[in-house]
């Protein structure tokens, strides 16, 4: 049940959970608890669609102009899903290791704790994460480089994926509904409401007996900080964390579309997958770096139009756009065939779209399939080590809610600077070796002041609420509640003290899941 906040005029609401924010970790929360019968209430910022003024709630400082504070998020039911590529990668075990090269590193849970979610993760999203749908193509990995594959999510917008779990007669989604402060009851250890508010002025509060901040690895610090809470130790916000990105070189090679095929977006079993060549477990212990891959970025010009109508047919007269087509929440396994094809095809692209022009429009979603490259790039996306010195602040200057502006400090540093090099290294032999091609690196690279300098972020937020055994290293438990404060939650990668190389969302979805049966077992029901 959707309600709108603005067209409201009650001056409270109750639930017996409270789930602030319906992005990933929100809406994945709230349609793991829909059959429990349990009262949920999820308060989203934004409306039903994308908002510049509720966007603009979301504004701030950055101390690095490569760090994109306000396009990495949205306000809208859905949240930053609405932006998110679907790339889905679960962390590596290494990743929940304590690392004596990387300072502050270590999970107070094993990576099995986490990988016990995926499957019901997968579920979830429609896909298979640890199948290997590229072996009659990949080659072997090397010492240093092993080659895996991200797979994305055929439906990315959550709000869709979950549309039949939010309908159900125990949720309310309360739209345009800012929580603008946390309220503890006197003795401090507990949450007694939230204040929210609207950008016409109305204003009224939640009650519940737990509280979930599902906001983001900014927004949640933010929130925290400006209710005064979980802070005592001064580790609200900080060790905030990215995934430096940075172009490192070019690929000469007689056969292009030989090294797009293998190395970019394909279609294998009817899921969407993207080879990566990541660095070993071994190689970041031997040479005591982080986690991190390279991947292929292909470069198109309007000359590829015509193959591209060729390649276009190809695809779809294979069937393999019915990967798009989910079946009780997971691809279908049947291959349709013969006139079930042309007949999808028909109905759902051709009558629908001028050919040349959808070519065009998709070309940046999915160049590899589709467009044969004019050239070839390697970009490498490191881990960041968490640092106390990177952190989100609340700034002097308030929004239109009269909230503090959040200040971000983010920069990258010496060990990830080594770290991209220690892949960079590994490219050319490997490139060779493989017939694939001469590996051409930039040639500024080896500096640090440049790679500092022209590194950008991924979108990936994390770190700045990071879970621990104990007050003194951390802002939440093993369990994700804040610690002190008893029904006070926080999910999402935020509470990751490290966040390796892979994309967040899918091990948000598992963390979900996991505080979905903690939260279960509170009221009984597990």
């Amino acid at each position: 049940m959707i309600i709108d906040f603005s067209s409201e005029q009650q001056v409270r609401f109750d639930a017996q959970i409270a789930i602030v924010g319906s992005g990933a970790a929100g809406l994945s929360l709230a349609a793991s608890l829909a059959d429990t019968g349990l009262k949920i209430i999820v308060l989203e910022s934004g409306g039903l669609a994308a908002n510049g003024d509720a966007n603009e709630l979301s504004r701030g400082i950055s101390s690095n102009p490569q760090f994109r504070l306000t396009t990495s998020r949205l306000r809208s039911i859905g949240g930053t899903t609405r932006l998110w590529s679907g790339a889905c990668v679960p962390l590596d075990p290494i990743d929940f290791e304590r690392r004596p090269w990387v300072s502050s590193s270590g999970w107070p849970i094993p990576f099995s704790d986490i990988a016990a979610y995926h499957a019901r993760a997968e579920t979830l999203l429609g896909i298979s994460v640890d199948q290997n749908p590229l072996a009659e193509v990949q080659k072997p990995g090397s010492q240093d480089l092993e080659m895996r594959s991200a797979v994305y999510c055929p439906q990315r917008n959550f709000y869709k994926l979950f549309r039949r779990q939010l309908k159900s007669d125990n949720i309310a989604v309360l739209i345009n509904a800012t929580v603008v402060k946390i309220i503890p009851h006197t003795s401090g250890s507990s949450i007694e409401t939230l204040h929210i508010a609207d950008l016409k002025g109305n204003r009224s509060s939640v009650y519940a007996q737990y509280f979930v901040l599902c906001t983001g690895g900014i927004e949640n610090a933010r929130l925290l900080l400006a209710s005064g809470l979980g802070n005592e130790r001064d580790l609200v916000g900080r060790y905030f964390q990215d995934h430096p990105s940075r172009f490192v070189a070019e690929i000469e090679t007689k056969n292009i579309w030989r090294v797009q095929k293998q190395f970019s977006y394909q279609l294998a079993n009817r899921e969407l997958i993207c080879p990566r060549l990541c660095l070993s477990a071994n190689r970041q212990r031997s040479q005591s770096v982080l986690n991190a891959f390279a991947h292929v970025v292909p470069i198109c010009d309007e000359g590829t139009l015509p193959f591209a109508a060729k390649r276009f047919k190809q695809v779809l007269t294979s069937g393999l756009l019915a990967s798009t087509k989910r079946e009780n929440g997971r691809s279908p396994r049947s291959k349709p065939k013969g006139d079930a094809v042309r007949e999808r095809v028909r109905s759902s692209v051709i009558e629908r779209f001028d050919t040349s022009r959808f070519l065009i429009r998709i070309k940046r979603a999915a160049p590899s399939i589709l467009f044969k490259a004019s050239r070839l790039r390697l970009y490498v996306v490191s881990e960041q080590a968490p640092n106390r010195e990177n952190r989100v602040m609340l700034s002097n200057s308030l929004d239109r809610l009269h909230v503090p502006v959040v200040k971000v400090k983010w920069n990258v540093g010496e060990l990830e600077h080594r770290t991209v090099m220690r892949v960079v290294e590994s490219l050319p032999a490997y490139f060779l070796k493989f017939g694939l091609g001469t590996v051409h690196i930039n040639n500024h690279l080896d500096s640090i002041d440049y790679f500092a300098k022209e590194s950008s972020d991924s979108y990936h937020h994390a770190g700045t609420t990071r879970m621990s055994d104990t007050p003194s290293s951390g802002v939440v438990d093993k369990d994700c509640r804040v610690h002190g404060i008893e029904n006070l939650y926080v999910n999402g990668s935020s509470v990751m003290p490290t966040s390796g190389a892979a994309n967040p969302t899918f091990t948000i979805i598992a963390l979900a899941l996991r505080l979905s049966d903690h939260l279960k077992n509170k009221f009984g029901l597990c």
